[in-house]
């Protein structure tokens, strides 16, 4: 044995442990630093007292976890990290049906066949297995392992799937180590390659035995791969963990009778003693609890219930009062402490229970066939080990079947002929036998091999967007002439689509393309036993698309993805004039261009008042694709049309009438206020309720040429109840510096609400502006002296006070763009990119538009 260096608990334990990085066992909140923990399991509850965050599964917001987890008193706490997520996970192993069951931490669902975040997991099939999970596959995850102390073997199930180490390439590891079956399982990283090493401690000749991971000879004075290692006495506890902070396990006993801890540090091989734990039940609970990634000799005192740390960063102790009944088991112990502990409290407050014999579900086979019964589900709440007694109730007359073992849980027999056979299972605890469980199983001859159906859903398919494809199955066949059942699904459709396929189970359904683009659409046909799959492509493109009273729907802000030809047949409904609207969108690497006749995709002019005759016009509008903030943003003004729609007609947002400009009565101003009083406070907002500009339903009226356009929302293009709907509002066109203009909705962290402009109304009465005259309420048709929205002065912007920008826009996943308000500024108020000089209104037609009248008696004005 090395030299020992007695320590007692005083500040010379402080340079004994040499502080480094290294791995953290039982940290149940995440932070790096064991957590002291407890579980009760007459309540089956874990309690935890966090170190990190306080409030981190804690319902009662108090830095305690209370979590009730595995619902049998027999069963073992298992704890470990088996999602790989960092954090220890409640995990706990019950012996009557082998089955582990793991909560994950993380939440999610690995390995969860239930998919409710927890895992249950059946290995190690024999009751007194001992549990020894580590990670033997050196994934970062956990493996449910356990040893079997009657043939001295460790069954290990790889958490990767794979077959390391598997002789059975199965995914589990078999190795037979420890040839005495009172060894004491001590898994640890004895070998530098940080997966966990099989290892024992025999108290009988002191000796550790480890067999290194990594194969090499690594301490092994043998040369064969085996460290055998002497420390400690019959009767101490073995306490292995990281204690000199090297990455490398130590072994270490705890001696009871003398409250001493001996632990050799792997990386000196001295060995050192500790006192610590006044009282020989003291439970052994050694881990990392002062977070310098050394482990801590500590116990708990189940008469006291606190728990004793002997912190290896500055040889303080710890006195933690946790876990309020002296029966609570640590589950930070060695898991053979655990397990005493369980036994210990279980004993004390149990009888025998009787077990329950479970002979599996009812099976119907074919005649001829092997059958395998199973009753590995029967338990016993004691965890006791259960012999089984399988037996024939009844079989067919001429039968001559035979189990081929009526003492295995899952013995087997041949089903030779056609009939019922019922058997009977009981089970023995060794104390008392269960009630008799029967199965039931149902020989039939078997039916002939079935052939497959074979799928055709037919030809591609190109349409147009917004026409209606059929398709058809009525090519699918099967040889077997069986009946077949179809069932249709779209798997891939354009972004912002919200097609879908009507009578989706019938031979022929439909699909409305809403969106140009690629729908892919499987059929699956079934013959009621055997099933294919064909795929079709319908591809919908944007020729001669009839887009009468639509809304539109997609959101893209390339305008190159709006590139076809449409039309609509509307009504002038006053003048009873019948149009049809022509729109076609080119797209180019740099531009598209907008070729229209200004004609709207709906009817107009129900509730209008009309001074010009509505006319189709030669409208050409190039729109930047990619377009890029300017340095500066640009004011709208009266010699540039603001932005074009998808629909083909312009929006112009400002009127040209400010308040006592012109030579008309004052507060009836109808013209004269052109560009050159861009910057005036007082000039008319047409869309003020205040207002009167004799547009129609749709925010809209002609100019004296008779091109139709919009003062505002375009409230046809779009859903209206969007925020009921839950869908982001589309594209419905384009400004004129080529930036997209939105509906009014967007998705907000998963919320779909309507945007809100950051302009507000000034308060109180209008104030005097350096060479403009104040409006005064009464006089002409100004509403009111207050700032009330009559005037666009009356609004001013005020960052932050809605979602949008100062030119009504903002960036939503990345994509800028002007969105539509309830107020002002309405749709855009500047333009932050560089306009195209295609919106720029030039020539006669300009002038001659910009002064017109709103009213059929005559006034003309300019806007």
């Amino acid at each position: 044995m090395n030299c020992v260096n007695k320590i007692i608990v005083m500040a010379a334990f402080q340079a004994a442990l040499i502080a480094s990085a290294s791995a953290t066992q039982y940290d149940y909140d995440g932070d790096g630093i064991a957590d002291v923990a407890v579980r009760r399991s007459s309540t089956y509850y874990w309690y935890v007292l966090n170190t990190g965050d306080d409030n981190f599964n804690s319902d009662a917001q108090d830095g305690i976890q209370r979590t009730q987890f595995g619902k049998d008193t027999a069963d073992i706490p298992v704890p470990a990290d088996y999602d790989g997520d960092g954090i220890t996970d409640f995990a706990v192993r019950r012996p009557s049906t082998f089955t582990w069951y793991v909560k994950n931490s993380s939440g999610d669902n690995i390995n969860s066949e239930a998919q409710d975040g927890i895992q249950r997991v059946i290995f190690g099939k024999n009751a007194s297995d001992i549990p020894v999970p580590a990670d033997y596959d050196g994934d970062g995850i956990a493996d449910f392992a356990v040893r079997r102390a009657s043939t001295f073997t460790w069954y290990i199930k790889n958490s990767d799937g794979s077959n390391y180490n598997s002789d059975a390439q199965d995914g589990i590891q078999r190795i037979v180590f420890g040839k005495n079956s009172e060894d004491v399982p001590v898994p640890g990283l004895y070998d530098e390659d940080n997966i966990a090493d099989v290892a024992v401690w025999r108290a009988s000749n002191s000796t550790w035995y480890i067999k290194n991971s990594s194969g090499s000879n690594y301490n092994s004075e043998n040369e064969d791969g085996i460290q055998r290692l002497t420390l400690g006495q019959d009767g101490d506890i073995p306490v292995p963990a990281d204690y000199d902070n090297d990455g490398i396990t130590d072994i270490a006993v705890r001696r009871p009778d003398t409250f001493t801890w001996y632990i050799r540090y792997s990386s000196d091989g001295e060995v050192r003693e500790f006192v610590l734990g006044k009282d020989e039940a003291d439970i052994p609970v050694p881990a990392d609890y002062d977070g310098d990634g050394a482990a801590d000799v500590a116990v708990r005192r189940s008469s006291n219930q606190y728990f004793y740390i002997l912190n290896s960063s500055d040889s303080e102790i710890q006195r933690i009062n946790f876990g309020k009944q002296a029966d609570d088991i640590p589950t930070n112990a060695p898991i053979t402490e655990v397990i005493a502990k369980l036994n210990a409290v279980n004993s004390a407050i149990a009888s025998n229970s009787v077990p329950v014999a479970d002979a599996g579900s009812d099976q119907t086979v074919d005649v001829g066939s092997t059958v395998q019964l199973n009753g590995a589900n029967s338990t016993d709440t004691d965890g006791d080990s259960l012999s089984y007694n399988w037996s024939f109730s009844s079989r067919p007359d001429s039968s001559e079947a035979q189990l081929s073992s009526a003492s295995i849980a899952n013995p087997t027999f041949t089903a030779d002929v056609i009939g019922s056979y019922v058997l009977s299972l009981t089970v023995n605890d060794g104390e008392d036998s269960s009630n008799a469980d029967s199965v039931t199983i149902t020989a039939e001859q078997a039916e002939p091999d079935n052939t497959p159906p074979i799928a055709d859903a037919g030809p591609d398919q190109q349409v147009s967007v917004n026409e209606e494809a059929t398709l058809s199955g009525a090519g699918s066949s099967d040889a077997d002439g069986d009946a077949l059942s179809f069932s249709w699904s779209l798997i891939s459709q354009p972004a912002n689509s919200s097609a879908s396929l009507s009578r989706r189970a019938s031979e022929t359904p439909s699909i409305t393309p809403d969106i140009a683009g690629t729908y892919e659409i499987r059929l699956t046909v079934s013959d009621g036993s055997d099933s294919s799959t064909d795929d079709i492509t319908i591809t919908a493109v944007n020729d001669n698309v009839d887009i009468k009273d639509i809304e539109f729907v997609n959101r893209s802000g390339d305008c190159g993805d709006y590139e076809g030809t449409y039309y609509a047949s509307v009504t002038d409904v006053q003048e009873a004039t019948n149009f049809t609207n022509s729109v076609t969108i080119s797209a180019s690497t740099d531009t598209c261009d907008f070729i229209v006749n200004e004609i709207p995709n709906h009817d107009f002019n129900e509730q209008g008042n009309f001074a010009s005759v509505v006319a189709e016009q030669n409208g050409d509008y190039s729109v930047t694709r990619t377009p890029e903030f300017a340095s500066t943003v640009t004011e709208l003004s009266l010699t540039t049309t603001n932005a074009i729609t998808l629909n083909g007609v312009v929006i112009d947002l400002l009127s040209a009438a400010c308040y006592s400009v012109g030579n008309e009565p004052l507060g009836e101003e109808k013209i004269g206020c052109g560009n050159d009083q861009i910057d005036n406070p007082w000039r008319y907002d047409p869309m003020s309720s205040l207002n009167n500009f004799g547009t129609d339903e749709h925010n809209a009226h002609p100019q004296p040429d008779g091109t139709y356009h919009y003062h505002g929302d375009p409230l046809a293009m779009y859903d209206l109840d969007c925020e009921t709907s839950g869908l982001a509002s589309p594209v419905i066109g384009f400004a004129a510096d080529g930036f997209p203009i939105y509906g009014p909705c967007f998705d907000d962290n998963g919320t779909v609400r309507k945007a809100e402009p950051s302009y507000v109304l000034k308060s109180g009465e209008r104030q005097e502006v350096s060479g403009y005259t104040t409006p005064v309420g009464g006089q002409g048709n100004v509403a009111s002296s207050e700032y009330d929205g009559q005037f666009t002065g009356d609004w001013m912007y005020s960052e932050g006070a809605g979602d949008l920008d100062e030119c009504n826009g903002m960036e939503v996943d990345g994509q800028y763009g002007y969105y539509i308000t309830e107020t002002h500024p309405w749709i855009l108020k500047c333009y932050k990119g560089t306009p195209n000089s295609s919106f720029d209104k030039r020539g006669r037609r300009a002038l001659r538009n910009l002064l017109h009248r709103h009213e059929p008696n005559g006034k003309l004005h300019n806007h």
